[in-house]
C-alpha cells in the first residue's frame, strides 16, 4: 500500500529532511514562526498562497494528481502474497502504464514511496521499473527507489541460457537491484 501524506505532512517532511527549523521556513516564507508551528500541528486551514510560499521556502513543488492516477497502488495492493510469476506480470503492466503517463503525471505518482509489497524481491521490481521509466522520461528519480534490493539475487527465468542472456543485457536499475532480467522483458514498446 501507498503511504498517502497531506500537503502539510508533506512541507513538514520537506523541512525535516533538509535539517531546517520552523523559525528558518517561516523567515524565508514570511510567516511568523508560530503561524507556521500551528499549522505543522494541524491547526488553521492555509491559502495556496500560504502553501505556495512555505514550498518555495524549502525548494520544493507542489503538485496535484487527477484522482484514480494510481498504477502503484494497485499494484503495491495486489502484491502481498502474490507469486513471483503474478508478481512479474503486475509489474510489466506498472511498466506499461507508467509509459503512458505524461512526465507531470509521473512525478506526481512515483513522488509517493510505497509501504512494502510483501517481499523484498517485489518492492525491488517495483522500484528497478519506476526508476527505469523515470531515465526514460527524464524525470527525477524518487529517493524511494533507493532502498529495496531483492535478496538473494532473483534469477526472474529459471533457463541457464536465458540466465546467460539476462547476464549480458540486463538493465541497470534492475542489476543494481539483485533483478536479472532480459532487456527484451522490459524495452518492449
Amino acid at each position: 500500500m501507498i503511504e498517502r501524506m497531506s500537503i502539510i505532512d508533506s512541507l513538514k517532511d520537506a523541512r525535516h529532511q533538509r535539517s531546517l527549523t520552523q523559525r528558518d521556513v517561516a523567515q524565508r516564507s514570511g510567516m511568523s514562526q508560530p503561524a507556521l508551528a500551528a499549522l505543522e500541528a494541524g491547526r488553521g486551514n492555509p491559502t495556496l498562497d500560504t502553501l505556495e510560499r512555505w514550498a518555495r521556502a524549502l525548494d520544493v513543488e507542489l503538485l496535484a494528481a487527477p484522482r484514480g492516477l494510481d498504477p502503484l497502488v494497485e499494484v503495491a495492493e495486489a502484491l502481498p502474497g502474490a507469486d513471483d510469476a503474478t508478481a512479474f506480470r503486475l509489474a510489466l503492466e506498472l511498466l506499461d502504464r507508467l509509459r503512458e503517463m505524461s512526465a507531470y503525471e509521473l512525478t506526481v505518482v512515483v513522488s509517493r514511496s510505497p509501504t512494502g509489497s510483501s517481499t523484498a524481491r517485489h518492492d525491488a521490481l517495483m522500484a528497478a521499473i519506476v526508476e527505469l521509466v523515470c531515465i526514460e522520461r527524464g524525470v527525477r528519480v524518487p529517493a524511494w527507489c533507493d532502498e529495496p534490493v531483492a535478496s538473494p539475487m532473483w534469477w526472474v527465468s529459471p533457463l541457464p541460457s536465458a540466465r546467460r542472456h539476462a547476464l549480458a543485457t540486463c538493465p541497470a536499475p534492475f542489476r543494481a537491484r539483485g533483478i536479472m532480467i532480459d532487456e527484451a522483458d522490459v524495452m518492449r514498446a
